[in-house]
């Protein structure tokens, strides 16, 4: 409703909720105008400004002055440990050696600039308990998995023409032909949705659960299958 408005709610019981023999009426009076209400509403966006301010910092590549103000984490910390996590899916577990990491650093942050430019989303407060929240993001993820091909021929044909390259070359070769081909990945034609739990540890601040199934954080915003 728009702020100002007056609208009348009409909530209807069926008769099969809580053994009614007939259905049941209830009214509701909403004023836009009202104080208590706009604070109510207010409050109710916490969770979802939480949840921007980790999509800022870890999907965008932003700076959110208000990270540590709305969520209670450290941003650095959080960020370094994201970062880490990220490294490793990229490499995998068959990377024994050398790992490029100024390749990768380079990769991550043309991932982020990507998903910044092309990926928009959409956050909803779903629900607000005591100290539970949930937040449901809505975005069309780009996808990546279609560079596998592009990255596999190029490593292949270096291979080919370098017999005697390292592993570290290939592992430069493979994430500079992913920066690169990263810039042209298009989102998805269909939405992903996802629930995000947080939980209230302050005034008006909302941090990830840990323990509950926030890992699939990165599906609105790449697909690599």
């Amino acid at each position: 409703m728009d702020k100002g408005s007056k609208f009348e709610l009409i909530y209807i019981v069926h008769p099969f909720i809580e053994g009614l023999q007939e259905e049941k009426t209830i009214k509701f009076e909403i004023n836009g105008s009202d104080e208590k209400l706009l604070k109510t509403v207010e409050k109710f966006q916490y969770p979802s400004n939480s949840v921007q301010a980790y999509i800022d910092v870890f999907y965008y590549g932003k700076d959110n002055p208000n990270f540590e103000k709305w969520t209670g984490d450290n941003k650095e910390e959080n960020l370094k440990a994201f970062d880490e996590g990220l490294m490793k899916a990229l490499t995998g577990p068959s990377v024994l050696g050398e790992v490029d990491e100024a390749g990768l650093k380079n990769l991550i942050a043309v991932m982020r600039s990507a998903t910044d430019e092309k990926v928009p989303t959409k956050i909803v407060t779903k629900s607000i308990s005591k100290d539970t929240a949930i937040v449901e993001v809505t975005a069309k993820p780009l996808e990546a998995g279609e560079l596998k091909p592009v990255v596999e021929e190029k490593v292949q044909d270096f291979i080919t023409s370098n017999p005697n390259a390292s592993d570290l070359d290939i592992q430069k070769l493979a994430f500079k032909t992913m920066a690169d081909e990263f810039k042209n990945v298009q989102p998805s034609d269909e939405d992903v949705t996802i629930e995000l739990q947080l939980k209230k540890v302050g005034d008006d601040q909302w941090k990830m659960d840990n323990d509950y199934k926030n890992e699939d954080f990165s599906k609105p915003f790449i697909n690599f299958e």
